[in-house]
């Protein structure tokens, strides 16, 4: 179930992202809903890459 739920997530964020001018979508490796708990480090960097 999680899986699937996963990938329709994906689903919908690469879907989003294609309409968006402009957009860009990251995935973080290994991250889940709240990526600054699941995969901290990670997320600090995309967040420092930004700045």
């Amino acid at each position: 179930m999680a899986r699937r739920a996963l990938a329709s997530t994906r689903l919908w964020a690469e879907r989003l992202a294609a309409q968006a001018p402009g957009a860009e979508l990251t995935v973080l490796p290994g991250a889940d809903h709240y990526p600054m708990l699941s995969g901290p480090a990670a997320f600090e960097a995309f967040l420092r890459a930004l700045l």
